[in-house]
């Protein structure tokens, strides 16, 4: 099942994939390409979030950016979020 995160991820436009990254020897969690920054990425979500009035959300997602990180794969950056599973469904 979908977490709430990826569903809105998705639902912005942003492709999520499964990633794992360094350190997590073999899990994987969810990942996004941002579509040009982090500073874009940022401000796509903010975005999402402007018309939201969900206290609980906002602390989960506090967690999750605390642990966010990045990876460069000759192909751009990626974020992703060992807290956060990926679902394909």
């Amino acid at each position: 099942m979908k977490t709430k995160f990826q569903r809105m991820l998705e639902n912005l436009g942003m492709e999520c994939r499964s990633y794992s990254g360094r350190g997590m020897c073999g899990k994987e969690c969810l990942g996004v390409y941002p579509e040009n920054t982090v500073g874009g990425f940022f401000g796509n979500l903010l975005s999402g979030l402007a018309d939201m009035n969900d206290p609980e959300f906002m602390q989960e997602l506090a967690e999750i950016f605390i642990g966010m990180r990045t990876d460069t794969m000759g192909k751009g950056e990626i974020l992703y979020f060992p807290k956060v599973e990926f679902s394909a469904e």
